[in-house]
């Protein structure tokens, strides 16, 4: 019987889902996110982070449908 061969697609799958979730400012803004909407400015000043740095999380967070955006006026929430 020939060895069974685990699907690379499910391991590179894995993988990539592990690396959204392995930086502790992204779990930070998920936390942050999880119970209110907030726009990017409540976000930074909840987290104290820089608003570059909460933008570059986010944008990551967004291309990987882990949060999603909508448009309010001036504001993204």
């Amino acid at each position: 019987m020939a060895p069974h061969r685990p699907n690379i697609t499910l391991f590179e799958l894995h993988a990539e889902v592990c690396k959204i979730f392995s930086h502790p400012k992204r779990l930070r803004i998920i936390e942050t996110l999880r119970d209110k909407e907030l726009t990017v400015s409540e976000v930074v000043v909840r987290l104290k982070l820089p608003k570059a740095n909460v933008s570059q999380h986010l944008a990551v967070l967004r291309q990987k449908k882990v949060v999603v955006t909508r448009r309010e006026g001036l504001n993204g929430m």
